[in-house]
C-alpha cells in the first residue's frame, strides 16, 4: 500500500472516530433534555375537582386557633415549572390550582431577582411556563394568585412559609425587601408573631419567617417558623425533632433523604407525635430519597398512595402535612390527598350543660371518650373552645355557664389549643 494511501485511510479511520463521538455527545444531550424537560412533563395528575375543597375552612369554628387545624400544604411549590425539572419538580400545579385543590400552606423559596425576589429551588429558577424563553416565576406573580384566591373565598386563610433559598443577600436587607412587597396590599395580610385563631386569619395571608428577623421588624416580620436542617440517612429512626421558637415549640419531621420506606415510617412517627398546647406540628411526606440528586415524582406516588390509603378518623388532629405532587400522581383526583387531610377536621358545636359555681364540683366531668377526670370548660361565651388552666384568675365562687364543645358522636372533644373569645371569658381544658 502506498503511503498516501495509508494515509488517506488513517484519516478516515479518524473522522469515523470523531463522528461516533459527535454522535454518542449528541445522544447524550438529548438524554439528559428527554429526562430534565420531557419526562417532568407527563408528571401530572388528574385534575377532576372533589367538591367542599374550596371552602373547606369555612365549616371550621372562628375560635379555632391554627396550629390546632390538621392543614394540607405543598412542598417547594411553585415548582410546577422550574429548571432540571427531573431532580426539581415538586408540583404539578399553579399556586392558583393549589388553593382551589384545598391546600392551605404554601412552602415559598425566595431568591433576589435584580430589584425584586423570585421563586427558586435550590440552585434552579422557577419559571412561568416550559421552555427557554419562559420568564421567571417572581413573586408579585404567587402574590396575585393568592389575592385573587382570598378575594374570592374569604372564609380561608394561606400560611405563606418563606425561607431565603439563594444569593449572598443579608436576611435583614432581604427581610427588608420581602415588607416592600407586603405593604403594597397590607390588607392582605395579617402580621403577627402569634398562632391566631381561624377568625382572625380569614381572608389574610399568615406570614411563617424561616429565617431570624435581623431587620427587628417585630411583629411585622412574622411567625417565628426555624427548625434545623434534617437531611441524612446515618440513623433512619430519626423522625420529628422540636424547635423553640420564643412563643410555641415547632415539631417537623422533614427527614427529605429517606427513601420510601424510611419516609413512611418517619411520617406515620409524626402523626402520632403528641404535640401539646402552643405546639405546632409539621409534617412532611415529601423526600428525594437517599441519592445525591434524586427525583420526587418517584417517591410521592409511592408515599401519596399510601397516605390515600390510610384510614384517618375524621376529629383527630395530625398536624399540618405537607406532600409533594398534591395533583394526586396520575392516579386519583387532584384534591383527593387534600380531602383525605381535610376530612379529619371536624366541626364542632357548643353545647350548654348548665350553669355552676367556679371551684364547685359541677365544673368537672366524666366522659368515655378520654378517660376519667376530666375538665369541662368553664365559660360565659359558648365558643366551643377549651383552654389549659384557667384564664383571668376568675373569682372563686362566681356562677359560671357551663359549656363544652361535642363532636358528631356527642363526646366532648379534646383541642390541642385554643383562642380566647373574649376578655371576660372562664376556661379549663381536659386534663
Amino acid at each position: 500500500m502506498s503511503a498516501k494511501k495509508a494515509k488517506e485511510k488513517k484519516r478516515s479511520g479518524a473522522g469515523r472516530v470523531i463522528l461516533r463521538v459527535l454522535g454518542g455527545i449528541l445522544a447524550a444531550l438529548l438524554l439528559f433534555l428527554l429526562v430534565m424537560f420531557v419526562i417532568p412533563l407527563t408528571e401530572t395528575g388528574d385534575r377532576t375537582a372533589v367538591e367542599g375543597s374550596t371552602d373547606w375552612m369555612a365549616k371550621l369554628d372562628d375560635d379555632l386557633t391554627l396550629d390546632a387545624i390538621t392543614i394540607p400544604g405543598t412542598h417547594d411549590s411553585g415548582t410546577r415549572y422550574v429548571q432540571l425539572g427531573f431532580f426539581s419538580k415538586c408540583q404539578a400545579m399553579s399556586i392558583r390550582q393549589q388553593l382551589e385543590a384545598g391546600y392551605r400552606y404554601l412552602d415559598i423559596r425566595l431568591a433576589v431577582d435584580g430589584d425584586g425576589l423570585k421563586l427558586m429551588h435550590g440552585f434552579t429558577d422557577c419559571k412561568t411556563g416550559f421552555g427557554p424563553q419562559s420568564e421567571v416565576l417572581a413573586l408579585d406573580a404567587v402574590l396575585e394568585q393568592c389575592y385573587g384566591f382570598l378575594a374570592a373565598h374569604p372564609t380561608e386563610t394561606v400560611l405563606f412559609a418563606v425561607k431565603q433559598e439563594h444569593g449572598e443577600m443579608s436576611v435583614a436587607e432581604f427581610q427588608t425587601l420581602l415588607d416592600r412587597y407586603i405593604q403594597k396590599a397590607p390588607n392582605g395580610w395579617l402580621l403577627t408573631d402569634g398562632i391566631p385563631s381561624l377568625g382572625q386569619a380569614r381572608g389574610k395571608l399568615i406570614l411563617l419567617r424561616r429565617y431570624p428577623d435581623e431587620a427587628g421588624l417585630g411583629s411585622r416580620a412574622g411567625i417565628p417558623f426555624l427548625w434545623p436542617d434534617q437531611p441524612g440517612t446515618d440513623d433512619i429512626s430519626l423522625n420529628t425533632a422540636a424547635s423553640d421558637n420564643g412563643g410555641y415549640t415547632l415539631w417537623v419531621q422533614d427527614r427529605y433523604e429517606y427513601d420510601s420506606v424510611d419516609k413512611w415510617n418517619a411520617f406515620r412517627a409524626g402523626m402520632d407525635n403528641e404535640a401539646g398546647v402552643k405546639d405546632i406540628s409539621l409534617n412532611f411526606l415529601s423526600t428525594k430519597g437517599s441519592q445525591t440528586y434524586g427525583h420526587p415524582y418517584r417517591y410521592a406516588r409511592v408515599l401519596n398512595t399510601r397516605l390515600l390509603g390510610t384510614a384517618l378518623p375524621a376529629g383527630s388532629f395530625y398536624g399540618w402535612i405537607v406532600v409533594d405532587f398534591g395533583s394526586g400522581n396520575g392516579d386519583t383526583p387532584q384534591t383527593t390527598t387534600t380531602t383525605t387531610i381535610i376530612t379529619t377536621t371536624t366541626t364542632t358545636s357548643s353545647e350548654q350543660v348548665g350553669t355552676g359555681v367556679l371551684g364547685d364540683a359541677d365544673c368537672n366531668g366524666k366522659n368515655s371518650k378520654y378517660g376519667d377526670g376530666k375538665s369541662f370548660k368553664v365559660s360565659n361565651v359558648p365558643s366551643g373552645v377549651v383552654y389549659e388552666g384557667v384564664i383571668e384568675n376568675p373569682v372563686e365562687g362566681a356562677a359560671v355557664t357551663l359549656w363544652y364543645a361535642v363532636d358528631a358522636e356527642g363526646y366532648p372533644v379534646r383541642e390541642e389549643t385554643a383562642a380566647l373569645a373574649a376578655a371576660t371569658a372562664l376556661y379549663y381544658k381536659y386534663i
